[in-house]
């Protein structure tokens, strides 16, 4: 929230007014956070994620006009037609992010932006030379798919530069209008002086519009 968010919101405000007229879908959307914040703003949300989990305490936890639905990518055309569409946190552990933006590009209207963020490189090679957060790579300097690790948990998770992305986006028709890393503020680091490594930007955000 206080890092990434604020990249995604001015992309999301400077391209599309608030109204509801506007739709944005959020794959990934967890427990629906990012979903609240946009309907507050305005905008009309759909948010989707494969977790029953998820998505049951996001429907409890939500504004009751946001509609979140039980699915994966592969449903996301059925769902129409989308100004806007979001996956925070959510394409890295998916092993073929082809598959997965090109059903989310086949969703968006001409003109339309997909906005994706996942871990930057940099971030998880100073987590592996500190044994934080990820294990089972085979190369600390040019990590490309091991483990993220959650506590005792861990999942598969696939570590792409920004131009493995724009390989793709090539190919779909779409042109790339925003890369950052957003550093690590002040701010973060006084509400969270343990999270480590801080030193380098944990994100990396890309932004596109479909022509």
């Amino acid at each position: 929230m206080l890092l990434a968010w604020p990249p995604i919101l001015d992309l999301i405000q400077s391209n599309y007014s608030p109204s509801k007229r506007i739709r944005v879908l959020d794959y990934g959307c967890g427990t629906g956070g990012f979903c609240t914040k946009l309907d507050l703003l305005g905008y009309s949300v759909v948010g989707i994620d494969s977790s029953e989990g998820m998505i049951e305490t996001a429907i409890n936890n939500s504004p009751s006009n946001i509609q979140y639905v039980l699915g994966n990518h592969t449903i996301v055309p059925s769902l129409g037609k989308f100004n806007i569409v979001v996956s925070i946190m959510t394409i890295q552990f998916i092993e073929n992010a082809f598959e997965v933006m090109d059903h989310l590009n086949e969703a968006i209207v001409p003109g339309g932006l997909m906005i994706l963020v996942d871990f930057n490189k940099t971030w998880v090679q100073e987590s592996l030379r500190l044994r934080l957060w990820f294990e089972n790579f085979d190369s600390i300097d040019s990590p490309t798919k091991g483990w993220k690790t959650f506590g005792e948990a861990k999942m598969p998770v696939y570590i792409r530069e920004a131009k493995e992305y724009e390989r793709i986006a090539n190919r779909m028709g779409l042109s790339k209008i925003l890369d950052v890393n957003p550093p690590f503020t002040n701010e973060f680091i006084t509400k969270y002086p343990d999270y480590i490594p801080n030193n380098v930007s944990e994100y990396q955000i890309i932004g596109y519009r479909k022509k």
